[in-house]
């Protein structure tokens, strides 16, 4: 019997699904920050809060928001000369479809 991996090279840092360890973290980061904006009690966050409910470095969190929003998963709004972060509506389908697998 054929071994259903034998097409798969093993190589340190490289996951069963052929992600590098890297990218699986940006894709559980990313996650995580929609889980915990899906989750919050407030509609619109900002930085810091987001910062310290995800424990993520706020630097990261930018480069995150950056690629959500240019794919309109979420939304920066401007009230009072501060930035607030919500999730469009295709960003809460997502969401939820991603938490009921």
């Amino acid at each position: 019997m054929a071994d259903c991996n034998s097409n798969m090279t093993y190589q340190k840092g490289v996951t069963f699904d052929g992600r590098d360890e890297q990218t699986n973290q940006y894709i559980n980061d990313i996650n995580k920050l929609l889980a915990e904006m899906q989750g919050s009690r407030y509609k619109f966050n900002n930085l810091s809060g987001i910062a310290r409910s995800t424990r993520f470095d706020e630097r990261k969190i930018i480069v995150i928001l950056d690629a959500l929003k240019s794919k309109s998963i979420i939304e920066e709004v401007v009230m009072n000369t501060r930035s607030y972060f919500k999730l469009t509506e295709l960003g809460q389908r997502l969401n939820s479809a991603t938490n009921t697998q």
